[in-house]
């Protein structure tokens, strides 16, 4: 099972409607809308994250099902890999 980390190298702020990030490979910050940030502000970057931990956490915090916050923060974490924000760790 995958869990994810922050990048230690990844400056960031958060907004008031949600976060922008510049990872050190991209070209352009990247914001993200305030359920991303919710996903960022509850990584860490030296206590990896297994994604179910993650949906749990935010579904207590929404009121969703875990699995449908699952389902929708799957792709924003494998988004955040591709741009160098994120790094998954297996096993």
């Amino acid at each position: 099972m995958s869990s994810w980390v922050r990048r230690r190298d990844v400056l960031w702020r958060r907004l008031l409607d949600g976060a922008v990030l510049l990872p050190v490979e991209a070209a352009e910050p990247f914001v993200l809308d305030a359920p991303g940030a919710a996903v960022w502000s509850i990584l860490d970057e030296d206590e990896p994250l297994a994604l179910a931990d993650a949906a749990a956490v935010l579904a207590e915090a929404s009121g969703e099902s875990v699995a449908r916050i699952a389902a929708d923060i799957e792709p924003l974490l494998e988004q955040l890999e591709e741009l160098g924000a994120v790094r998954r760790v297996t096993g």
